[in-house]
């Protein structure tokens, strides 16, 4: 699994894996505490930086939010709203093309989504 993503006055996280690791990471976003690992290729463009995890909160009665760090990405939220997170990631573990993608932001009424969570990119590799 890779976290690719960019600062600034417009943040985005890329989050990229095979159907094994987002099978992997939907398991993670259940447990609170979990620190997934990350690997990091010589050139992250078109984003600035790499990151080198991926972990996992539990906050209750919040929506879940995408936030930034040195060492990678935080996603945190109360667990209902991580479930249907995790759904939507145990999707992306089925057969799908290389390249497939989701969109998880803000999108006004969305009902488990907080508003200032940074935009993420989920995208399928090949296995």
């Amino acid at each position: 699994m890779k976290v690719r993503m960019s600062d600034g006055d417009y943040p985005e996280i890329e989050i990229s894996g095979t159907g094994v690791e987002w099978s992997t990471l939907a398991q993670a976003v259940r447990r609170d505490g979990i620190v997934v690992p990350c690997e990091s290729d010589a050139d992250p463009h078109p984003y600035a930086r790499f990151g080198h995890q991926i972990v996992v909160t539990h906050a209750s009665g919040q929506k879940v939010r995408f936030t930034l760090s040195e060492e990678g990405v935080t996603i945190a939220g109360d667990p209902v709203h991580l479930e249907t997170l995790s759904r939507v990631i145990s999707a992306l573990s089925s057969p799908l093309p290389p390249g497939y993608h989701v969109h998880v932001d803000y999108q006004g009424n969305d009902h488990y989504i907080a508003s200032d969570s940074v935009p993420a990119i989920l995208l399928h590799l090949s296995q």
